[in-house]
């Protein structure tokens, strides 16, 4: 790892574009988010709700690593694992 590279916290996400609401839900395997996004999977309109409202739920930067066609993707979140810990505590679980 070089020094120049943003630190930030890798999470995996299940993505299921033109849902009626948006919603963050629990795990759906170990280690992965599932999220339900209103927008389509055309035009990266889901990528940009995404972005947009898991950059609001965390209160950081996100950004998409792999994935940006597909509806698995790796994101980093520009903030510490405490932050993102006690966000995704505040996802209900089912």
């Amino acid at each position: 790892m070089r020094d120049n590279i943003q630190k930030g916290v890798i999470l995996k996400l299940k993505v299921v574009p033109n849902s009626a609401n948006f919603e963050v839900a629990w795990f759906d395997a170990p280690h992965e988010l599932r999220i339900k996004v209103c927008s389509p999977a055309q035009k990266q309109k889901a990528n940009k709700e995404i972005l947009k409202k898991l950059g609001k739920l965390f209160n950081s930067q996100v950004e998409i690593l792999k994935g940006k066609n597909s509806t698995k993707k790796t994101i980093t979140v520009h903030a510490s694992k405490g932050k993102i810990l006690e966000a995704v505590a505040r996802i209900e679980k089912p």
